[in-house]
């Protein structure tokens, strides 16, 4: 009798555990069902939307591709000076080495005198202020 009782409590522990399993996984699926409904709402509200967002869409693809083909166009402008707008000829050659070697002596050399005419100038200027200093003493 013990035995048969032991037995029936067991079973109606197991049945009571199972129930509470299934009370806990009909929970879940009500929340979860509640959640697809709110998800289901909002969608809902938005499916006015969807034509605006769409012509919003094709709009900006539209931009996009004209500021591609006017970035296409600049960079055209760029790598080939030949059709730039603003492009100006510059008259005359540019010279050789040789020229421009002879040409930097020629400077060097009038640089080199402008700097002893100065030289000797300092030196007459302070010649004349050690006069003017001693005619004044």
């Amino acid at each position: 009798m013990y035995e048969k009782s032991n037995i029936q409590e067991q079973i109606l522990k197991n049945g009571e555990q199972k129930i509470r399993e299934k009370e806990e996984k009909i929970k879940m699926i009500n929340l979860e069902l509640k959640e697809r409904q709110r998800q289901l709402n909002v969608v809902r509200k938005l499916v006015p939307q969807v034509p605006k967002l769409a012509e919003q869409v094709k709009n900006l693809h539209n931009k996009k591709e004209s500021e591609i083909k006017n970035v296409n166009h600049l960079s055209g402008l760029l790598e080939n000076p030949e059709k730039h707008p603003r492009r100006i000829n510059l008259l005359g050659e540019d010279p050789d080495q040789d020229a421009l070697t002879a040409k930097i002596q020629v400077l060097e050399e009038r640089l080199n005198n402008k700097k002893e005419a100065l030289l000797e100038k300092e030196l007459v200027y302070e010649e004349v202020s050690n006069l003017a200093e001693k005619l004044r003493t």
